[in-house]
């Protein structure tokens, strides 16, 4: 029998075209058996049903399409945090028999192997064994690496740590390579130092914040937050050649730059431009993966 431990409510917005916005009610339930993800909403460029459930995500799930359960250890498995990547695919993060873990979803609710190999990856963020790792919030830097941070048990209550990986779901080792490559934990308070919420700023600074206790008692906590260097985005490539051709041209490059910039989205970026042969963005996809991951923009 599935334990809810908490639900949370998304509305994550998909541009489909210049003139049409699809938004989707993602809620994500935390169960005791396994990770449960339930898609509410329009599909693709035609609405459906608004409260429907979604027939094009997890289309081979033994629960139907729409709806997906998929266990990571043997031992329970806790979802707390969800994040959109610029490319459609879903990350979620939390904790797996105590310790930090995740899992990336492609756009149609199937486990993207081309992370981690499997899809899944669980990490002890503390050292030693505690069993006691728990992530609580996650986003992805515009260079597609992903940060966790959350909480880790210690002598006496609990600090803030965190993880960072690489986008195939490796450790990413570049991140505190002095200390323990890959995760940092660091004490705030005397007590239970508990993170709720990350934030990347453009400059690559990681923001960390939540509650912290003076006493291992936990009670009367207060607003804490810590920031740290978050290195600079080796990987990121932004350039005003936005289809890739190695040019800059009036007639792709700065008419894609325009339509963007009036507001245009979707196919309506792309429609009646003739892209050179050498070009290795011609879609909106592409288009916008690039812009988001590599120039930093928001679209």
């Amino acid at each position: 029998m599935c334990a809810f431990a908490a639900i949370r409510l998304h509305v994550i917005t998909f541009v489909t075209s210049a003139r049409h916005v699809v938004k989707r009610l993602v809620r994500v339930a935390i169960l005791l058996t396994g990770f449960f993800a339930l898609f509410i909403g329009p599909v693709g460029a035609t609405p459906g049903i608004p409260g429907t459930l979604d027939p094009f995500f997890a289309t081979g799930s033994a629960l139907g399409p729409g709806k997906l359960l998929q266990s990571i250890t043997a031992d329970g498995d806790l979802v707390s945090a969800l994040v959109l990547r610029p490319d459609g695919k879903l990350l979620l993060a939390g904790a797996c028999s105590g310790h930090y873990c995740a899992m990336r979803l492609n756009p149609d609710g199937t486990l993207d192997t081309s992370f981690n190999a499997t899809g899944m990856v669980v990490l002890p963020a503390a050292p030693g064994n505690n069993n006691y790792d728990i992530a609580t919030s996650a986003v992805v830097q515009s260079d597609g690496k992903l940060v966790v941070a959350g909480n880790c048990a210690v002598s006496g209550g609990t600090d803030m740590c965190r993880a960072r990986f690489s986008a195939d779901g490796s450790l990413d080792k570049t991140f505190n390579p002095t200390g323990t490559p890959g995760k940092v934990t660091y004490a705030i308070a005397a007590g239970h130092d508990n993170a709720t919420s990350i934030a990347v700023q453009p400059a690559g600074k990681i923001g960390i914040a939540g509650s912290c206790s003076p006493d291992t008692t936990g009670t009367n906590p207060d607003f804490c937050a810590v920031r740290l260097e978050g290195g600079p985005y080796g990987a990121q490539q932004c350039r005003m050649d936005i289809d890739g051709d190695g040019n800059v041209l009036a007639t792709t490059d700065t008419l894609i730059q325009t339509r963007i910039a009036l507001g245009l989205r979707g196919s309506a970026v792309t429609n009646g431009i003739g892209f050179p042969v050498g070009a290795t963005r011609t879609t909106w996809t592409a288009i916008r993966n690039h812009l988001v991951t590599q120039c930093g923009m928001e679209l």
